[in-house]
């Protein structure tokens, strides 16, 4: 309890009502006496193990907002006529794709006048009153670079 105390920057006697009070909500003993200290029971073990995978996959959850915030992830739908459709977007994707290679390309897609932005001949798609992702940002930046 002392090195968690010292590592957390809270007093024993917090710790320990923590603890206390978890068990109590739980119904499981998860701290055992062992000598001058404490060992985990079986319980404790098996929790510990599972605690882990949640702030693991916690950290999981905060990566990906921030990765999509970035625009590093998303989804973008583009509609073009011909000559974009085929020989101008193949090559912004790729580029595109270089620097966010976890951004999905939706296939083309209907478009309704208010909810599109036509930039050179390509309308970068979205649903109703949806703004666009940072991702779909970054994509009508590169293209606005290379036009």
């Amino acid at each position: 309890m002392t090195r968690a105390s010292e590592l957390l920057n809270i007093s024993q006697p917090a710790i320990t009502a923590q603890i206390k009070k978890f068990e109590k909500e739980i119904s499981l003993t998860l701290l055992m006496p062992l000598g001058r200290g404490i060992a985990l029971t079986d319980a404790g073990e098996k929790l510990a193990v599972l605690a882990k995978r949640l702030f693991a996959v916690e950290q999981q959850i905060e990566q990906f907002s921030q990765d999509y915030r970035d625009g590093a992830h998303g989804h973008i739908r583009l509609a073009a006529t011909y000559l974009p459709a085929h020989f101008l977007i193949p090559a912004w994707i790729a580029k595109f794709k270089q620097e966010y290679e976890y951004v999905e390309r939706g296939e083309l897609c209907r478009v309704y006048v208010e909810d599109i932005q036509l930039l050179n001949s390509i309308a970068i798609c979205t649903r109703k009153n949806e703004p666009l992702s940072t991702a779909t940002l970054n994509l009508i930046q590169l293209i606005r670079n290379y036009s």
